[in-house]
């Protein structure tokens, strides 16, 4: 039979589950937290978590008829489940959420990503000077606001005031204890220290992103469900900043530079996200935008989202597809067609330019008419540009049809009511075998003997002018020479040029043969020095790579390509790479030193977060 409590709490707006049974521990007036602890649970081997507690089900089970709440709105008003699981994916949340639930609560900060994050939570439990002086005048008593509690969160929401740290340790206490808010460990101290501008500015919009997102938790988890992740979102958000090629290319320095000087380094420190604008590999900023094979803390989702969109909410509100050539429908630009410059096309694809790498759009109309343009659309007249013509379709070809009838239309007159180029129109006149029946006249002159000559004998005695007065010349410097001429025959007598032009000369090479050997020795030295210069780096342990190691001495392309030709280099550079084993030791040691040399006690778990380190590599 299940224990029934004779009382419990009503918790106040956005109190912890943890500061309501600090509560019921001083009213039941029991002497031993233990005691506390088996009433409320039904065992007491239950640990007292502030922010994301286990044995909810067996709590909501001995609550009073009068004071029983669903187990769901426990974990979603009374805990920071609604902040740590904002982003994780559905299958995580939910193993989350059970795990609330159920009696083992051990994995939960493992699942959430909380144990392996660098953000850490914070030492002491966190008030408002404000909002315990109104929680004394309205209820009689103080408690600990959920809000108050997030690591990142420097700022009271509500009042707008810096948080205050109380006498209360999260950890290093007796792990049974619920202990409540109180003027003893709630005192108030004067501000020392003066945060700038920019600072405060962050600081609080932050607060207000995180205050956001607990209270639109459904809005939130609607949108990471629908987009199955965040690689394709934010990428799609940086090539709209710019930050970003069509092809998903981030513009690393450009991007880094940017977010640092959005925020700040005091603030980024602050908020435990610092970026390191040389440090591409373990850059937060950069993995975050990637393929995500680990979780991120839901501040540097926020932080990241509020930079590209303003806000948090903006972000997740508005569609942040990248569109360079705006939501259709966009117009057909074929002149032949009665819908001209309508709004009717619905059909892009888009490509992206190989030498730019910008994108390009192909607009494909029911009329048959295909056209092409580079983006992105920055003006409202890009809208009816045209790049390059795909193709015509038969609206435009039967539109042709009808003009080359009307024997008073010139060449150039039809171009101009089709809107290409006469050498188009005369083009496609011969590929459909229609009459031209505007034959082109010119009055020009022989060179040589003063007479009328037709078009093609004009450009030919022309060419063979050149030809005569140039022979040392090659075909590619006569070109230059008669740039129209060439061109017209080109086009209309390409037979005739190739057979009238210099014959195409071979030129011989002699490719000096590169001293491999040599070079194995002197790339050796340099790689040396680059692996020493990885190891005694500062911070935290740089992986030594092939890549690492080509970027340091600027030969990545001549390792990578040319490595096998360089014997010696080869093996050293086998034996000294880091393996996945030998990275994590490396680490592992690092962080033992650093706990170390500052006092703290080196601790598993302490020392695999600050290394790195994910839970099943902690054997």
């Amino acid at each position: 039979m299940i224990y029934v409590l004779t009382f419990f709490p009503t918790a106040y707006p956005d109190e912890l589950l943890y500061s309501v049974s600090a509560r019921y521990h001083v009213r039941s007036g029991n002497t031993s937290p233990k005691m506390t602890i088996k009433e409320l649970f039904g065992t007491s081997s239950v640990t007292a978590i502030v922010d994301m507690p286990s044995c909810i089900n067996s709590l909501v089970d001995r609550l009073p008829k009068e004071k029983r709440i669903k187990t769901h709105d426990l974990i979603m008003k009374n805990t920071l489940f609604p902040y740590y699981t904002a982003f994780l994916p559905e299958y995580r949340t939910k193993a989350v959420r059970n795990t609330m639930e159920g009696n083992k609560g051990s994995a939960i900060h493992t699942m959430t990503g909380i144990m392996a994050s660098s953000i850490i939570s914070p030492e002491y439990l966190r008030f408002c000077p404000i909002c315990i002086k109104e929680d004394k005048a309205r209820y009689g008593e103080l408690y600990w606001h959920r809000l108050h509690q997030i690591p990142g969160v420097c700022l009271c929401p509500t009042h707008g005031v810096m948080l205050q740290n109380s006498t209360v340790k999260i950890s290093n206490r007796n792990r049974h204890e619920f202990i409540p808010a109180d003027e003893l460990n709630c005192i108030i101290k004067p501000e020392e220290i003066k945060y700038s501008d920019v600072d405060i500015r962050g600081i609080s919009l932050s607060s207000i992103d995180v205050y956001w997102v607990i209270k639109n938790y459904n809005t939130v988890r609607k949108y990471v469900n629908a987009n199955k992740g965040f690689k394709d979102v934010y990428l799609s958000a940086l090539k709209k900043k710019g930050f970003a090629t069509a092809t998903g290319r981030v513009y690393q320095k450009e991007f880094i530079s940017s977010f640092i000087a959005f925020y700040g380094l005091s603030f980024l420190k602050m908020v435990q996200s610092e970026v390191d604008k040389n440090d591409y590999e373990n850059s937060w900023l950069l993995s975050i935008v990637r393929k995500h094979r680990k979780s991120f803390h839901p501040m540097r989702h926020l932080l990241l989202m509020r930079f590209l969109s303003g806000s948090a909410e903006e972000f997740i509100r508005n569609s942040n597809a990248y569109l360079p050539f705006g939501k259709g429908p966009w117009p057909c630009l074929n002149p032949a067609a009665a819908h001209y410059k309508e709004l009717i096309v619905k059909n892009i694809k888009i490509t992206h330019c190989l030498d730019t790498k910008l994108p390009v759009g192909t607009f494909t109309c029911s009329c048959g008419f295909i056209y092409s343009r580079r983006g992105p659309d920055v003006f409202k007249n890009d809208l009816y540009k045209i790049g390059r013509i795909k193709q015509f379709g038969s609206v435009w070809e039967e539109k042709l049809s009808i003009l080359s009838e009307d024997d008073e239309l010139s060449l150039r007159e039809r171009a101009r009511i089709l809107k290409v180029d006469p050498k188009t129109v005369r083009a496609n006149l011969q590929k459909l075998r229609l009459n031209i029946n505007c034959p082109e006249k010119v009055n020009n002159v022989n060179l040589s003997t003063g007479e009328d000559v037709s078009l093609l004998d004009f450009h030919r005695n022309a060419w063979m002018s050149v030809v005569k007065e140039n022979q040392e010349k090659s075909k590619t410097e006569l070109r230059k020479l008669a740039k129209s001429n060439y061109a017209w025959l080109y086009r209309h007598d390409r037979e005739w040029l190739d057979e009238n032009s210099p014959k195409h000369k071979n030129i011989i090479i002699n490719a000096k043969r590169v001293n491999w050997g040599k070079r194995d020795i002197e790339i050796l030295t340099e790689i040396k020095h680059a692996v020493k210069g990885i190891l005694e780096m500062e911070g935290k342990p740089v992986r030594v790579s092939l890549s690492r190691i080509g970027k340091n001495i600027g030969k990545l392309g001549l390792l990578q390509k040319h490595l096998d030709k360089m014997p010696i280099s080869k093996a050293y550079v086998q034996k000294i790479i880091d393996t996945d084993i030998a990275f994590r030791e490396r680490r592992i040691r690092w962080a033992l030193e650093k706990l170390d040399n500052s006092g703290t006690q080196p601790e598993v778990w302490r020392a695999m977060r600050m290394a790195g380190i994910r839970t099943e590599y902690f054997k």
